[in-house]
């Protein structure tokens, strides 16, 4: 048999189709990457048209190591090559497929097959924690993954080893042809007819159509879609129309590569419209008249003062951040569902619920037609099925009914999840609705990471609420003594906190557990079984400690902190994922980790109130103040009678605080953290944002009708405060101003 000879066949075949093909080449590692040359020489794909995943250098294309493996991302190749021989990651799994062009080829390097689940490799590796080894991992995702590639149409695979075909992958009947031709051109159409030519699908004219909402203010069009069925190409199309109606188009992106397809669909009807357009730079400016589309990272989106924000790949911006783009009176967003750059229904949930408190009239649109291949393409059903990208929850009607009552909560051994299937693409799904950032090594790490369980909510025979929980701790006196002179504790959260930040090692020679994510079914929140996960969590701790750290929102801080967990740490930086900064919480409701977390968090105030002002100015005033008021209480505030004077002028007399603000800093601090007097939340976060995190008067006075109105507030709290905690300096004080 002649390999090459074997894939070239495959490939006209699938060329004839427009049907992506899988060809695996199985074997050691020297012989596949030559068979893989052979092929790459032989077949009739461009070198420029060529991409190889390798951590190997002695390639006949141009290669990407895995670490840069989202570089791939927004392209389209009619030859990609994946390496699983170094490492099995499922991310660049699902981009190396993505990036398949229709006709095209996935070459995919591995180990024998037989022997690949046993196999250990760099992303195996990554799954190591302290005290493990990789002796512990396992390979139930990789069994798993050898076994869809058995199953799947349009998947060949070859033996280099013993030089067999063990399976030819050829699908009968072919797949249906991809569209040739798009849908009806509206008759009262507002972007040019040239856009609407341009639409290969119905799906794309009628999408375009909704586009043109954003002609008027106060819209948001949500554009949700698989991959490959042409939703950046209509934006592209969409953007250029506004923009020839007279609008700057501000396009945004995690990196400017996500717009690539974008920008070359807006260049391509820019060039039609000759008269009125100037092409600055096909991937990021065009002028068109009096109107522009430009690229601008999401933080610089605001301040070019865009008439139209469109986000592409909408799901890989964190939501916080996006959020903030509704400031802009038209917005437009694209999002892949079962995307590996987020989970596209995650989005959605955290995006429409910002969205319910905003002004914007909202219009949904999805797409399904296939447009870069043909429908039923094999590789789009493998890679979704292997990958579980399109894992979801159960029906809402077949778990409506279920209470912390007729629900059994149990621990599930991830062997027994990795042989059921429909439990374990109901956790996935539960965990992706929760959290828009679930991606596919998250499913690997499930299955095979050692520190990991999972506990699990089940009603009627479907889960309904899923808690994923990482074992820390326990960590030998070598390791502990590494730490504290700097090491990083890889995996271990929580023990590498409490050395680097507190300078306690002692806690971290016992077995923690950080409680990693719990999910909730949508159809039965708010009914107590998040509540009763971590209940059957602390039952099973006798003597180590349990901890939480995430992006700090209000409404999930709120959740933990009304369990009687306790703030500890803030993050200095927004995390990536969420655009949040971290919070680390302690559950001082548990026997075992009350002390730590008294421990740790009475500090916590005066911590936070010192980094207010500097790095964490920007954080949410209503973060602040969820955080403070879940710290131990502390000793009210040590002000003598100068500080008093100070205070009480500020309340009702002539005084002013930025000169000094320290008194009236711990004595905001105080009512905080003891919420007596009792204020307002509005004055509270006033109080915050001006008096804690030094914000200016602009800022801060948005409730009020002005900063006159806000001044006066913050005046009448300081004034409760010094009633409340005054004593007799401050009542002698208040008598002299009130003096005649």
């Amino acid at each position: 048999m002649n390999p090459p000879a074997h894939a070239n066949t495959l490939l006209a075949e699938a060329r004839r189709a427009n049907e992506r093909r899988v060809l695996v080449i199985a074997g050691e590692h020297d012989a596949a990457i030559a068979t893989s040359n052979q092929i790459l020489d032989r077949i009739d794909v461009g070198i420029t048209d060529t991409v190889v995943l390798s951590e190997r250098d002695d390639w006949h294309a141009e290669r990407l190591e895995y670490s840069h493996s989202d570089r791939i991302m927004g392209r389209t190749c009619g030859a990609v090559v994946l390496d699983c021989h170094a490492s099995t990651e499922p991310n660049a799994i699902a981009r190396a497929a993505g990036a398949v062009d229709g006709g095209g080829l996935l070459l995919v390097l591995a180990p024998p097959l037989e022997d690949w689940p046993n196999r250990r490799d760099a992303f195996d590796e990554g799954l190591v924690v302290a005290p493990w080894s990789i002796d512990d991992v396992s390979g139930r995702f990789k069994r798993r993954f050898v076994e869809r590639l058995s199953v799947h149409p349009g998947i060949s695979v070859i033996d280099v080893d013993g030089w067999t075909l063990e399976r030819s992958g050829i699908t009968d009947p072919d797949p249906a042809d991809p569209p040739t031709g798009g849908g009806r051109i509206p008759p009262d159409h507002a972007f040019p007819k040239a856009a609407y030519q341009r639409c290969l699908t119905a799906d794309q004219c009628r999408v375009l159509g909704r586009f043109e909402r954003l002609l008027e203010p106060n819209q948001a069009v949500i554009v949700s879609a698989p991959r490959g069925r042409g939703k950046s190409a209509v934006a592209g199309m969409a953007v250029t129309s506004l923009a020839a109606s007279g609008m700057d188009v501000a396009v945004t992106a995690v990196t400017a590569s996500h717009t690539q397809t974008l920008f070359e669909h807006a260049t391509a009807l820019a060039n039609v419209l000759t008269d009125t357009s100037t092409v600055i730079d096909p991937d990021s400016h065009l002028e068109l008249g009096s109107g522009s589309v430009r690229f601008r990272p999401p933080a610089d989106v605001l301040a070019s003062d865009p008439d139209v924000v469109v986000a592409d790949e909408a799901a890989a911006i964190p939501v916080p951040v996006l959020t903030d783009l509704l400031s802009v009176d038209r917005i437009g967003c694209c999002t892949t569902l079962y995307g590996y750059e987020g989970s596209g229904h995650g989005f959605a949930l955290r995006f429409r619920e910002a969205l319910t408190t905003d002004d914007h009239r909202v219009t949904d649109c999805e797409m399904v037609t296939p447009i870069r291949y043909a429908a039923g393409d094999p590789i789009e059903s493998w890679v979704t099925d292997a990958l579980l990208l399109d894992a979801h929850p159960a029906v809402d009607a077949a778990v409506a009914d279920a209470t912390p009552a007729s629900v059994t909560v149990q621990p599930v051994e991830p062997a027994a999840l990795a042989t059921n299937d429909r439990r374990l693409r109901e956790c996935i799904g539960l965990l992706a609705a929760a959290h828009y950032r679930t991606e596919p090594n998250d499913v690997a790490r499930i299955l095979d990471a050692p520190n990991l369980s999972i506990v699990t909510g089940e009603y009627a025979g479907h889960v309904v609420a899923v808690m994923l929980v990482a074992a820390e701790g326990g960590l030998d006196a070598n390791t502990r003594a590494d730490a504290y002179r700097g090491g990083r504790l890889h995996g271990n959260m929580l023990p590498d906190i409490f050395i680097n930040e507190f300078r306690r090692p002692a806690p971290t020679a016992r077995a923690g557990h950080r409680v990693v994510r719990i999910a909730v079914h949508n159809a039965v929140r708010r009914r107590g079984l998040g509540t009763q996960l971590l209940d059957h969590l602390r039952a099973s701790v006798d003597d180590g400690w349990i901890g939480t750290g995430f992006g700090a929102t209000p409404i999930v801080l709120a959740f933990w902190t009304d369990l009687g967990f306790v703030p500890i740490l803030l993050g200095a930086t927004r995390n990536p994922a969420s655009g949040c900064y971290s919070v680390v919480l302690l559950d001082g409701d548990h026997d075992a980790t009350r002390g730590l977390a008294r421990e740790f968090g009475r500090t916590f105030p005066d911590r936070l109130a010192a980094s207010l002002p500097d790095i964490h100015r920007q954080v949410d005033p209503e973060v602040v103040d969820t955080l403070l008021a879940a710290a131990p209480v502390a000793p009210g505030p040590d002000l003598d009678a100068n500080a008093w004077r100070q205070i009480v002028a500020m309340g009702s007399g002539p005084g002013r605080y930025d000169l000094d603000p320290r008194p009236l800093k711990e004595l905001l601090l105080a009512q905080l953290v003891t919420r007596s007097p009792s204020l307002d939340p509005a004055t509270r976060r006033l109080a915050i944002g001006k008096v804690l995190q030094g914000r200016s008067w602009e800022g801060v006075a948005e409730p009020w009708p002005s900063t006159r109105e806000a001044r006066r507030t913050l005046g009448e709290a300081v004034a409760a405060l010094v009633d409340e905690y005054g004593g007799p300096a401050a009542a002698a004080e208040r008598r002299r101003l009130e003096r005649p």
